[in-house]
């Protein structure tokens, strides 16, 4: 059994590897572009690969981890929504979200909700590894509850599911660098391993999503003044 194991952690370490290499590809890359599509996927797939492995050896007898079951927990509802957003383009017009969708929403909320719980308990007890957990909690709820506002309320903006695209997939960029960080961190203290990914990915995500809604803008009054002559 713990050959079998070994070899599940080497396939997991390896596809994380290449998501490692094709996820900030992607990100650069320009949207919608050949390089951006390919290593896109590739991150994509490889990133689904590896959160289920770690899904696997998180529950395997002898090597159960809550930390490799977070991220496995994160990295998979955040890459296949965010490839799933860009299947319900049309939310703002009637399209209505899938069961699936639905399914992987009320998941990340409800780990959101038990991550806040088991974050408060450690703390109460003076477990500074609480600070962590209600991080991640908190972060399971905001996603739980932007995915709500999404498929209750009709989006305004129609370029909606790009932001939403660029927000989810780069926190599954964020998640794989925090178990890249975590696992060969001997340099800093262990909680600043842990949200130091996050603190940076969250300004990217951020930086990105206000340059295309800029570049949105941009062409809207570019479009209104051509009408207007």
């Amino acid at each position: 059994m713990e050959a079998i194991v070994r070899v599940i952690i080497l396939i997991h370490v390896l596809f994380g590897s290449v998501a490692i290499i094709a996820g900030p590809i992607a990100a650069v890359a320009k949207k919608g572009s050949k390089v951006h599509r390919i290593s896109g996927k590739i991150f994509a797939y490889s990133m689904i690969i590896t959160a289920i492995l770690a899904l696997i050896v998180s529950l395997w007898p002898g090597h159960k981890s809550l930390f490799l079951f977070s991220i496995g927990i994160f990295g998979l509802y955040l890459v296949v929504s965010g490839f799933r957003v860009t299947k319900i383009k049309k939310l703002g017009r009637g399209q209505k979200a899938s069961y699936f969708d639905w399914a992987m929403s009320i998941t990340m909320g409800i780990f959101g909700v038990t991550m806040l719980s088991y974050g408060a308990y450690l703390l109460f007890y003076g477990k500074l590894a609480g600070l962590i957990q209600l991080v991640f909690g908190l972060f399971g709820m905001m996603l739980f509850r932007g995915d709500l506002k999404m498929y209750l309320k009709k989006p305004k903006d129609p370029r909606f599911w790009l932001f939403q695209h660029i927000n989810k997939m780069n926190g599954g960029l964020i998640t794989a660098f925090t178990a890249l960080l975590v696992n060969n961190n001997n340099f800093m203290p262990g909680i600043f391993a842990w949200l130091l990914p996050t603190l940076i990915g969250s300004f990217l995500g951020t930086y990105w999503t206000r340059k295309y809604k800029g570049k949105a803008k941009k062409k809207g009054k570019i479009k209104a003044n051509l009408a207007g002559e």
